[in-house]
């Protein structure tokens, strides 16, 4: 694979080491995952990737990956999940720029289960636009941010994750990228990346650093039979409350709260602002100009329901 060494480095201690044994310098194994425990296996054997500078003048820098099977065994995922993962670290002075990583297919060895080498194959450059997030949220699991305070049950353990949102409407996990921090450490204690364990009664916040950009989330620790009844889902309900005076305007509540913008009634159909939705349920809510439709944490709704 190839890179632009304008924009990537792969920083000695931080990236990569040398390796006594191999001779030669490999991804660390904190910077090199197997995302699929399918393959960590003695059908197969996945070693860490390697850099290589095949040309010092081209401005570019390769990985060299080796993945191999055995036993019968072949390589494939159905369901698109990579193989393997490792890091690349971003200079600083490449903030806003769009690059790519690339297969080098003239590079690249390819056989089946008889050892014989494939020619014909497609290969798909990563596009990637570098830039620093908008904000960053404390989520739990994969679940989409909200504004309402974790209710954690004492001596729970629980996974946090960090999802960054960029400029451009993309989301991603940072959880291992950024610095992890209890703002009270008698109520909660961290044991790794977003590991978080509820060790007493009372409420402290979650906070995560990535550069200049940190993100807060503020989490209660409660009985673990209060917890239970905190959590409980509850049915969203809205309720309209006419008003003789403005018979086009309304007044809405929305779970027993008044919101601030009132409602609007248009063909027997009662409309409130987007940014009343946000506020009300805690989600990131707004609007596409161009497509003509509301955004929910970024993607285009395009399925609506009225609530009468």
């Amino acid at each position: 694979m190839i890179y632009d060494e304008n924009i990537f480095t792969t920083d000695e201690d931080e990236v990569i080491r040398f390796d006594e044994t191999l001779g030669k310098y490999i991804w660390r194994d904190d910077t090199f995952i197997i995302p699929n425990d399918y393959f960590e296996s003695k059908d197969y054997t996945i070693q860490n990737p390697e850099p290589a500078d095949l040309d010092p003048n081209d401005g570019k820098q390769e990985i060299i990956i080796s993945i191999s099977s055995k036993n019968g065994k072949s390589i494939n995922s159905s369901s698109g999940e990579a193989f393997i993962s490792f890091y690349l670290k971003t200079k600083e002075d490449s903030l806003n720029k769009q690059t790519s990583i690339e297969v080098l297919p003239a590079m690249t060895l390819l056989v089946n289960h008889t050892v014989e080498s494939i020619q014909s194959y497609n290969t798909t450059p990563a596009n990637i636009f570098v830039s620093m997030p908008k904000r960053i949220f404390v989520v739990a699991g994969t679940m989409r941010p909200d504004f309402l305070p974790f209710i954690f049950g004492l001596n729970d353990g629980n996974e946090l994750n960090a999802l960054a949102y960029f400029k451009n409407g993309d989301a991603v996990y940072v959880t291992d990228m950024v610095t992890w921090h209890s703002t009270n450490t008698e109520v909660l204690q961290l044991h790794g990346n977003g590991n978080i364990q509820a060790v007493g009664l009372g409420t402290s916040s979650i906070k995560v650093t990535f550069g200049s950009i940190t993100g807060e989330k503020k989490i209660k620790v409660v009985t673990p039979a209060t917890a239970a009844i905190l959590n409980a889902e509850p049915e969203p309900y809205a309720t309209v409350v006419r008003s003789d005076s403005k018979p086009i305007e309304v007044e809405v509540i929305i779970n027993g709260k008044l919101i601030s913008d009132s409602g609007r009634i248009v063909s027997g159909s009662v409309y409130i602002p987007l940014r009343a939705i946000s506020e009300s349920f805690g989600v990131v809510v707004g609007y596409d100009s161009s497509k003509k439709l509301p955004v929910l944490y970024g993607s285009p709704l395009t399925q609506s329901r009225n609530i009468s």
